[in-house]
């Protein structure tokens, strides 16, 4: 079992929450390390802007790749106005939600 970080802004955090917290997903320079990642492994959730930890989760599947639309993501409900695609993706269970109890 390992421990990566999962970074997340306080408008993704809140969309990532109210999609059922199931799906992590990393940017495609980050696939390296995507790929490493295994059922069982944790992610800790870190808020940047407001420089606290925000979750715990639980990898619940292997990664699998999402091509959607860069503007619109599905799994997450929010638009992505940066056009950052996070497409390598992960099924998770929350273990812990620090700012708010996991549904």
């Amino acid at each position: 079992m390992n421990y990566y970080l999962d970074l997340f802004t306080p408008e993704t955090w809140t969309a990532f929450r109210a999609h059922g917290a199931k799906i992590s997903g990393f940017r495609e320079r980050q696939r390296k390390t995507a790929e490493r990642i295994v059922p069982g492994d944790k992610f800790l959730c870190y808020l940047v802007k407001l420089s606290r930890w925000c979750g715990f989760l639980e990898v619940k599947s292997g990664m699998f790749v999402d091509s959607l639309e860069p503007k619109w993501d599905s799994e997450y409900g929010f638009q992505n106005q940066t056009g950052k695609r996070y497409l390598m993706k992960f099924r998770m269970s929350c273990k812990r939600h620090f700012l708010m109890r996991c549904r």
